[in-house]
């Protein structure tokens, strides 16, 4: 039969893929010959007029499954076979190059102010004083000064440290600014209307004069002041050990400016050198050296990058 034919051709034929799902051939209308189509894709315009294309499945349908035949007798153990040798030893690696010495590690940031001592409650309300004469008295505090409701809306009284105590009340009579002195000088302190503190100014740590301002919750805060005879600033968060950004002196006694991350690692540190050039210090996420950018001795700037192993 011709399919037996065409078959048989199709496993002789090299160029047939064994694999192929269907096998293409045109089929002469007159005579039934039939020749293969091998080129790809395969369609009606590989046949002539007088051919009509058909395609044959190269896969027929599965048979069923055969009956489970017995089991043939196990083999015998085959002989072990002789132990390879043993591979030759690879040369030992070569010793890696020392890295370079990194530079001198910044000065560390300049601690936070010390937490401000509680208010103390304020005083009771004077009497009514009498009709003035003309002539200057003196007034002891404690006393307090009333609106014409009998409210409170100024407090003069002496501090705990020594020196006066002016209490100032907002309309709802809470306590909104104190002004008072302490070792150092004499200080000024803002209060919300829950009386958190928001603004503090006064004299510093080192006697000069200072401001802070923080949000009510003390989440953020900013210190403004003068350390060695050079303006400071500092940006606090609540919560972190360290200044988010400090604006101060430097190594060298000038301003400086630093940057922390979140995990209270130093990663920018930009000040004037010992001798008068300016550097930068860059940190990795460890607060480690990963570079820096510094003037050499003839003037010219220099970058030196660090890399560490596993850090890419």
């Amino acid at each position: 039969m011709r399919v037996g034919t065409l078959f048989c051709f199709l496993l002789l034929y090299p160029a047939a893929p064994a694999c192929a799902q269907a096998i293409s051939v045109c089929v002469n209308t007159a005579s039934g010959a039939m020749r293969m189509v091998l080129t790809a894709p395969a369609s009606p315009a590989n046949c002539s007029p007088a051919e009509r294309f058909v395609q044959f499945s190269a896969a027929g349908s599965q048979g069923p499954a055969g009956p489970q035949g017995p089991a043939g007798p196990a083999g015998p153990a085959g002989p072990q076979g002789p132990k390879g040798a043993a591979g030759m030893d690879g040369p030992g690696g070569a010793d890696g190059k020392d890295g370079l010495q990194g530079p001198a590690g910044p000065t560390g940031p300049t601690g936070p102010a010390g937490p401000i001592g509680p208010r103390g409650p304020a005083g009771p309300a004077g009497g009514t004083g009498g009709s003035g004469s003309g002539v200057a008295t003196t007034v002891r505090a404690p006393f307090t000064v009333v609106n014409k409701s009998g409210a409170p809306i100024v407090t003069i009284d002496e501090a705990p440290a020594g020196g006066g105590l002016v209490r100032v009340f907002s309309d709802t009579t809470k306590d909104v600014v104190d002004i008072n002195n302490s070792p150092r000088g004499g200080v000024v302190r803002f209060y919300d209307e829950d009386g958190e503190e928001i603004v503090f100014v006064g004299a510093g740590q080192s006697g000069n004069g200072g401001l802070m301002l923080e949000r009510s919750d003390q989440a953020q805060t900013i210190i403004m002041g003068v350390n060695k005879n050079v303006p400071w600033m500092e940006f606090a968060v609540k919560g972190r050990s360290s200044p988010a950004m400090q604006l101060g002196p430097g190594d060298a006694g000038n301003l400086g400016l630093r940057i922390w991350n979140t995990a209270n690692k130093e990663v920018i540190n930009l000040e004037e050198m010992p001798l008068g050039d300016g550097g930068i210090w860059i940190g990795n996420v460890n607060g480690g050296t990963a570079a820096t950018i510094a003037p050499n001795k003839d003037g010219v700037g220099i970058f030196h990058g660090i890399t560490l192993p596993g850090i890419p």
